[in-house]
């Protein structure tokens, strides 16, 4: 385990004369159970889980409502009281949506902060509650990261990179839905855009994610170099170690930043394919609305300018839905890390 004690792997380590426990690093796509133990920490039971789904999907329904009932509106020559009526359906949408917003955000927010309290103390019990071969074997540091950056990102980025996740996928499926509905000629524009993001996430997804793993594992060597130094700093500057102990700090920090500098490369590649991939998604979208006759049944052109409209948006969503389930994987690899303490064995009971 990684920094974890007990069992076959401490005994074959002892064995092979090995005093410190080398830091695991997975490998392979993350494993979705471990996102839903994230929201079984979270939401705490499936209603839970029902209620806030649901509140997304409502938030969803009634902006993509609003924006038809905005098409619809242009599309006819309204009067008078019809004017109000209008309006008034408009602002409706508008208020069900800001609503739904406000109790999303709350619901969220405090299940968030539940599921942040429920790690840590789980955590923090799982480690005192370890047997002396596991601090024997496990460097200061390496614990220090668990419950400093590891606690730190679930605590603070967590819930808005699962939120942003969960709203951009709703979005582009509610976007793409309507799209077709309103012109199912472009079934043959979406097929071949949507092959080459699935292409490109099969590329970029496990590269972003092994970076995600290095970075979070080569941050341990840092928290436990800078906790010997401190621990043996009147030893240091005694022998005038000043120099050997910036060298190696500044080596650990280097490797630590290569890391963030690939995952910043991964994402540069990413962004260069995605716009050109949305550049010719719009092109041939806007040829096969100019080219067909009434492409979406509609009398005026209302309605292919929000097919032209969605269109732009989603080339720029899908997107951000890629990048956003890349981070939530990277992410879920912090609560890997701390799923992986909760599970040390306990000290056994003394025996009577």
């Amino acid at each position: 385990g990684g920094g974890g004690g007990g069992g076959d792997d401490d005994d074959a380590a002892e064995a092979a004369g090995q005093l410190i426990d080398e830091e695991e690093l997975p490998i392979g796509a993350m494993d979705w159970r471990v996102f839903l133990t994230y929201l079984r920490y979270t939401a705490g039971s499936p209603w839970m889980i029902a209620l806030i789904f649901a509140l997304y999907v409502t938030y969803q329904l009634a902006t993509t409502g609003g924006t038809l009932w905005l098409a619809h509106w242009s599309n006819v020559h309204a009067s008078g009281d019809q004017v109000w009526f209008y309006v008034g359906m408009y602002a409706l949408f508008a208020l069900v949506a800001a609503a739904v917003t406000l109790a999303r955000t709350l619901v969220w927010a405090q299940a968030a902060l539940n599921g942040a309290r429920r790690l840590h103390d789980e955590v923090l019990w799982a480690v005192l509650h370890s047997p002396m071969r596991f601090f024997y074997r496990t460097p200061t540091g390496r614990i220090t990261n668990r419950f400093s950056r590891d606690l730190r990102h679930c605590d603070m980025w967590m819930p808005d990179i699962v939120s942003d996740f969960f709203l951009g996928t709703l979005w582009v499926l509610v976007s793409v839905g309507t799209v077709l509905v309103l012109c199912p000629w472009l079934v043959a524009t979406f097929a071949p855009y949507v092959g080459a993001l699935w292409w490109l996430q099969r590329v970029y997804r496990p590269t972003s994610l092994a970076v995600g793993r290095l970075e979070s594992v080569s941050a341990s060597p840092i928290f436990a170099h800078y906790a010997a130094t401190l621990e043996g700093l009147v030893s240091a500057r005694a022998l005038g170690l000043h120099a050997h102990l910036t060298a190696e700090n500044r080596r650990l920090m280097l490797a630590n930043m290569r890391c963030e500098y690939a995952r910043m490369n991964a994402a540069r590649w990413l962004g260069l394919r995605l716009g050109v991939c949305a550049a010719v998604l719009v092109f041939f979208v806007t040829c096969v609305l100019a080219l067909l006759p009434n492409p979406t049944g509609a009398s005026t052109n209302a309605f292919a300018g929000l097919v032209i409209s969605l269109t732009q948006d989603l080339s720029a969503s899908f997107g951000w839905v890629l990048n956003t389930q890349t981070n939530l994987e990277r992410s879920m690899n912090r609560v890997e890390r701390l799923l992986e303490y909760i599970k040390l064995p306990p000290e056994e009971a003394p025996s009577t």
